[in-house]
């Protein structure tokens, strides 16, 4: 079965998100299953088009049609499942960038924020790092 189950405390938007995630899964089932009934029509007419006594061919018909709509169920479902698991990710990376966010936030009353930008290094930092560099490698 698909986990169609909100976290949360069960308020509102939770009840929402619950509500919206049933709906869209029953729809791309539904999906799935109307195109798999049509295909499977659509094959099964093939059997009595090219048949002379389309009578004998009721049988290949139910069966042809059983098919396209089991595996249009199928696949709906398999859909659902990806799109499920796709917003699992997306929740995922946006409570990870959130955390970092949080993290790297700088911190009311230190001055590591007040200077950004500001900070000027000297013309020789350059030259002098890569004599050492090149001091260290001779």
């Amino acid at each position: 079965m698909l986990n169609t189950h909100a976290h949360g405390t069960g308020d509102g938007q939770d009840q929402f998100e619950l509500r919206f995630k049933q709906l869209r899964t029953g729809a791309i089932v539904s999906f799935g299953f109307f195109v798999g009934a049509l295909m499977g029509g659509v094959c099964g007419l093939f059997v009595y088009a090219n048949s002379k006594t389309p009578n004998v061919h009721d049988g290949v018909y139910v069966l042809i049609q059983s098919v396209g709509i089991l595996s249009g169920l199928v696949l709906g479902y398999l859909a659902a499942r990806n799109v499920e698991t796709q917003d699992e990710l997306i929740e995922a990376a946006q409570k990870a960038g959130g955390s970092l966010l949080r993290r790297y936030k700088p911190k009311p009353g230190t001055a590591s924020h007040s200077n950004v930008g500001q900070r000027t290094i000297g013309a020789s930092a350059g030259e002098d790092f890569l004599k050492t560099l090149l001091s260290k490698t001779s």
